[in-house]
């Protein structure tokens, strides 16, 4: 008789696990394909504007590089001679152009 109780039980608890995971599995009434192409559209527009900030920042480093110098440098030897000729002094030929590090 106890055997039976323990077959029993253990079948009661089978089923009872099978509609619990039946449950968890039915269908909630939420469309998934359309939850699923927004995420995407969603994905997608936030990838291209991370994407962007990030171009924008290495392309903006990158100009930088290749222009910042060579302007202040020629603004910079302005400067100097203009406060030498200001002075009424002769401005020298060469004049070095402080980098920053």
């Amino acid at each position: 008789m106890r055997d039976v109780a323990v077959v029993l039980s253990g079948l009661c608890a089978l089923a009872f696990v099978g509609f619990i995971g039946y449950q968890v599995g039915s269908p909630s009434g939420v469309d998934l394909d359309a939850v699923r192409v927004s995420a995407i559209e969603a994905g997608r527009e936030e990838g291209a504007a991370q994407g962007a900030k990030e171009g924008y920042a290495e392309g903006l480093q990158a100009a930088r590089k290749r222009t910042y110098f060579p302007a202040y440098a020629k603004a910079y030897r302005e400067a100097f001679v203009e406060e030498f000729e200001a002075a009424g002094l002769d401005p020298p030929q060469v004049i070095k152009v402080p980098r920053s590090q």
